[in-house]
């Protein structure tokens, strides 16, 4: 597979396969595959190779499988924004001083002092 090869794939599974594909209505116990519950994506100069689902340069995906693949990815993106956010409200905690004992709270972010009264 070459990288105009790739790039088909991946033509097909962004534009095809990803928006059409509901994670809320897969059937958890379906494994089976039939056109209901699964998807083709073209897979431009692979072989056919029944073990792996390849026929005529397409692969059939189970939409549990599709599933799986998602939840990975949405796994890791909510844990990259996570770890994001707490950064944030880490730096936001080291950036801002409230000092209770003035009569004004002076809130100092390194940048702007801010008299709130």
């Amino acid at each position: 597979m070459d990288d105009d090869d790739r790039h088909v794939m991946r033509k097909d599974f962004e534009m095809e396969i990803k928006p059409k594909f509901h994670p809320d209505k897969v059937d958890h116990d379906d494994d089976e595959l039939n056109e209901d519950n699964c998807e083709t994506c073209a897979l431009p100069g692979v072989p056919d190779d029944p073990k792996a689902r390849v026929k005529r340069m397409k692969i059939t995906i189970s939409h549990n499988e599709l599933k799986k693949i998602f939840e990975c990815t949405f796994t890791e993106i909510t844990g990259l924004v996570q770890k994001q956010v707490d950064m944030a409200q880490e730096a936001t905690k080291k950036n801002v001083d409230v000092c209770p004992s003035s009569s004004h709270s002076i809130i100092d972010t390194h940048a702007t002092d801010f008299r709130l009264g």
